[in-house]
């Protein structure tokens, strides 16, 4: 029943295209002949199964426990690949079930796999990972920068792995299963949170907000975060606008204009009331977006981090509106619960601006403020 659950029905529910669904293609072939993967894609398939069906709740319980079980037994003897995909599959099992916490941990150990595969190149002085010489392990590294890159985000800390470019723009000839054809901006912004934790690690050593613009190095992060804006605005995805998949890459592209945006706003490199009509502006063109973007289709499914960037600097009622209620209806269609957290925060976000006026315009009341508060690590993947 699970594995015909995953192939029939859960893994289309994931990947924003048929084309290239790895879940499919990747994960399911290496699980016929590692079983304790096999178990963990049963685990995964039973508990979201569970959020549909009542009476498959026990079941589920059960295949995760067997999952784990299973993993941690067989650990010593498993391949880098199999364990990177094993943590992987728990962190998006715990992403899709709304756990708050747990999903980071398994980011955590996929890390740390991926760390003991590093070695430096024979041809310069980079490092690359042995799991890149195979399309399997260039497929999950991939998957993993995605996550890396969005729990930075909503993590407001630096990426596990900051020093690595696994996303592979140039070598992929079909569209993401995760990102379309939103890769390019998806490397650049893994480049804006390294260049603001680099800030936010001037301001922290000096115990002075200011402390970034008087530095010469600080200023040279400043400059090319200005040049990280001007390529965003200049990167295009090669298709028809009224494309599915080129709605979401456009849709990523403002949202990573936001969060660039936020980081020139909050290290207090950009005037905040020119930062936030900027921002605004990026609200209004995902809005527009999503309005466009028939519901039920495939790229659907990555359209958590868009929405949520927009969602938590949106001002407007009628913006709202529209992400609460696309945000509501595929949580409803797809049953990610980390979809319904991410709802949850920011109706208090709204909730709260809606009746105060921030003292500090470039630091504001946000949804960083709601998660610090709740201690949530929350998945936008």
């Amino acid at each position: 029943m699970a594995l015909r659950y995953y192939i029939q029905s859960f893994a289309s529910t994931l990947s924003t295209n048929a084309e290239n669904n790895g879940f499919l293609s990747i994960l399911l072939p290496m699980a016929m002949t590692d079983a304790p993967l096999m178990d963990t894609l049963v685990a995964w398939s039973t508990s979201h199964l569970a959020i549909r069906q009542q009476n498959v709740q026990v079941k589920a319980l059960e295949d995760r426990s067997v999952a784990l079980r299973s993993f941690a037994t067989n650990l010593r003897d498993l391949p880098p690949l199999t364990c990177l995909a094993i943590c992987l599959v728990l962190t998006s099992m715990e992403a899709v079930l709304g756990n708050t916490l747990s999903w980071y941990s398994h980011l955590s150990a996929a890390a740390r796999i991926i760390n003991s595969t590093v070695s430096p190149r024979l041809d310069d002085s980079s490092l690359a990972s042995s799991l890149d010489s195979s399309a399997e392990g260039r497929w999950l590294l991939r998957n993993f920068s995605y996550h890396d890159i969005l729990a930075s985000v909503s993590r407001s800390r630096a990426m596990l792995i900051p020093g690595l470019d696994f996303l592979g723009a140039d070598a992929i000839q079909v569209p993401d299963t995760y990102l379309g054809f939103g890769v390019p901006p998806m490397k650049l912004l893994g480049e804006i949170n390294v260049l603001s934790q680099t800030l936010t690690n001037y301001e922290n050593t000096s115990n002075t907000a200011s402390a970034a613009g008087d530095s010469s190095d600080a200023a040279e992060i400043a400059a090319r975060l200005y040049a990280i804006e001007a390529e965003l605005r200049q990167w295009r995805a090669d298709g028809s606008p009224d494309d599915p998949l080129i709605m979401l890459a456009d849709s990523y592209r403002s949202a990573i204009l936001i969060c660039l945006y936020r980081a020139l706003r909050y290290h207090r490199l950009a005037d905040p009331t020119t930062a936030t009509q900027q921002i605004q502006a990026e609200v209004g063109e995902i809005v527009t977006r999503i309005t466009s973007l028939p519901h039920g289709s495939s790229p659907e499914c990555t359209l958590l981090f868009p929405l949520f960037m927009a969602g938590g600097e949106a001002q407007s009622t009628e913006h709202r509106a529209a992400i609460e209620n696309r945000m509501e209806t595929i949580a409803e269609n797809r049953e990610f619960q980390n979809l319904r957290e991410a709802l949850d925060v920011l109706k208090e976000v709204w909730s709260v601006q809606s009746r105060t006026t921030a003292i500090d315009p470039a630091r504001p009341y946000d949804w960083t403020c709601v998660l610090e508060r709740r201690q949530w690590d929350l998945a936008l993947s």
